[in-house]
């Protein structure tokens, strides 16, 4: 029986991260992966052990496990890159502060951008969707001050952003980073030997994987070259048969930070080609393909990696939560078993493709995207309604004694907006809204980019709301009876300041979501420029020069 040694390094992306969180629900999805028959057994070794620790003298032992099948027993053992401890630190060190304020640090970057092109492809889009992150991260820094709950989604996105700057602005953190990762893979070669002597086993074969999402793909690419420029070159190169990426924003990094943090120089060819399997759904707004850096004449990336697959789906229905999606996805883990790490899987079904679900189709997409939008409008339109025409309840009693001494009839009687449910009201307005929306994305479209219009579209649609609220919002506002008049006694300068705080609140509300869905829209069109629908193929070809 041939014994096989398989190691996987883990290297977790941004955010809040837990010492072992990542790799140990990694590794209890890879163990539902592999294949439940009886003539497979499966033993797990110390699956919930420290696997981002050193493995020090007297230190326990590593987590692994192993998988036999007639003929073969693999070995399979689990480590994590945890850096998360480092950024933690500098902001501790500094007072809770980044290198950069995230607003001055997001301008920055659309400065970087501005005016460049890669590969023939304009980045106006690219800079759009920035501007939008800078408008959603003071919108959430003023709903912070209403909501405590909005402060906290602020302090999230401030702690995303941060870890990327932290990495790329700061060169002792970039360094620190790095270092962590050599050093988990330097530590490969001392659990195998640790797992040789439990066991009483002497390997037949021995290989190392990388599986890296969102941010943590950006350190292993790294890492990788700057290993090939390391004299000696670290004996653990030689072992790794396998790069994993999932939800990458290497192409954006690759664009925006050129050397020395990013290495683009040519390296001497290599004689072994590291494979490359790149995933990332059209609605995750951080992954991408590797397109800009296989196709660079100058870029490292074809003398060290072979490019296995890179194909654009739409399996995770929810943009932003796609980026989490890749981790559970079991067609995605079957490809890292049989394809990635050549586990015989001569007793499993056919190798599972990675492709688009069933609501994977652009029009299918491009209608649920204006039903959502549909939606929330509605929802926003709702609360604005609520707390207006609360707002507005003097104005409208007024208005009822004066049309009574005037007409002699009551006010809603002249009223040109009946008195209706609220949601019939709000379907009333949200129609005009909607139509707009239509004719400015879908009819108009072609006389903008033709007309070149610039300030010009930001003036009508600035006018078109403006109208939209005085001659529609208000009236209709005014419109809805909330009940008896007041007799003078239930006026409260306390629910009124509510009132106020709500519109003020939902108004900001309305732009966030205007915000959020712009930026979704041009990151949509960003991945149309090459793979959102139009690749068929899951495989593809080395992409060498």
């Amino acid at each position: 029986m041939a014994d096989h040694y398989k190691h996987i390094v883990i290297v977790h992306g941004i955010g809040d991260q837990s010492l072992n969180e990542t790799a140990v629900n990694f590794i209890n999805e890879f163990c539902r992966t592999l294949p439940d028959r009886k003539d497979c057994d499966l033993k797990v070794f110390n699956l919930v052990s420290r696997v981002a620790d050193r493995l020090k003298p007297g230190e326990t032992d590593p987590a692994y496990l192993v998988f036999t099948i007639p003929g073969h027993r693999y070995y399979i053992a689990f480590s994590e890159c945890y850096w998360q401890p480092i950024t933690e630190k500098y902001i501790k060190d500094h007072d809770n502060h980044l290198p950069v304020p995230v607003f001055t640090w997001a301008h920055s970057i659309n400065n970087r951008i501005r005016g460049e092109k890669r590969g023939n492809q304009g980045l106006a889009t690219w800079r759009e969707a920035i501007t939008n992150v800078e408008t959603i991260l003071g919108l959430l820094r003023k709903l912070a001050v209403i909501s405590k709950k909005a402060e906290i989604l602020h302090w999230v996105l401030l702690k995303f952003l941060g870890d990327v700057q932290m990495y790329t602005e700061s060169p002792g953190v970039h360094a620190e980073i790095n270092l962590e990762f050599n050093n988990t893979l330097s530590d490969v070669a001392k659990v195998r030997e640790k797992i040789q002597l439990r066991e009483g086993v002497k390997f037949d074969t021995a290989a190392t994987y990388l599986v890296c999402h969102s941010e943590g793909t950006v350190v292993a690419w790294k890492c990788l070259v700057h290993a090939t420029k390391t004299t000696p070159i670290p004996a653990w190169l030689a072992e790794v048969q396998g790069l994993v990426t999932m939800g990458s924003p290497i192409d954006k990094h690759h664009l925006i930070w050129p050397d020395p943090n990013f290495p683009q120089d040519a390296l001497t060819p290599q004689d072994r080609l590291i494979p490359w399997w790149n995933f990332w759904d059209i609605s995750d707004p951080v992954g991408y393909s590797l397109d800009g850096l296989f196709e660079s004449e100058t870029d490292a990336t074809n003398n060290l990696f072979e490019r296995k697959f890179d194909c654009g789906f739409a399996r995770y229905p929810i943009p932003g939560l796609a980026h989490q999606g890749y981790w559970k996805d079991p067609e995605i883990l079957h490809k890292i078993v049989q394809e990635v790490m050549q586990i015989d899987a001569r007793f499993e079904p056919q190798q599972m493709d990675v492709n688009s679900r069933w609501w994977g189709q652009r029009w299918l997409m491009d209608t649920g995207d204006y039903v959502i939008y549909g939606i929330l409008r509605l929802a926003t339109i709702l609360a604005a309604l609520f707390f207006l025409a609360h707002l507005l309840t003097p104005l409208r009693e007024w208005l009822e004694l004066r049309f009574t001494d005037l007409y002699g009839k009551d006010f809603f009687e002249l009223n040109p907006f009946p008195t209706v449910s609220w949601v019939n009201l709000a379907f009333w307005l949200a129609v005009p809204a909607l139509v707009w929306k239509f004719l400015w994305d879908v009819v108009l479209k072609g006389w903008r980019e033709k007309l070149q219009w610039r300030n010009l579209p930001r003036r009508i649609e600035l006018w078109a709301m403006v109208a939209w609220v005085v001659f529609l919002i208000i009236p209709v506002a005014l419109s809805i009876n909330l009940g008896p008049p007041c007799d003078g006694n239930c006026f409260r300068v306390m629910d009124y300041v509510g009132w106020a705080i709500g519109l003020v609140a939902t108004v900001l509300l309305w732009k966030l979501h205007t915000a959020l869905h712009k930026g979704l829209v041009q990151l949509w069109r960003y991945t149309q420029g090459h793979t959102r629908f139009d690749r068929a193929k899951a495989a593809l070809p080395a992409a060498r020069k």
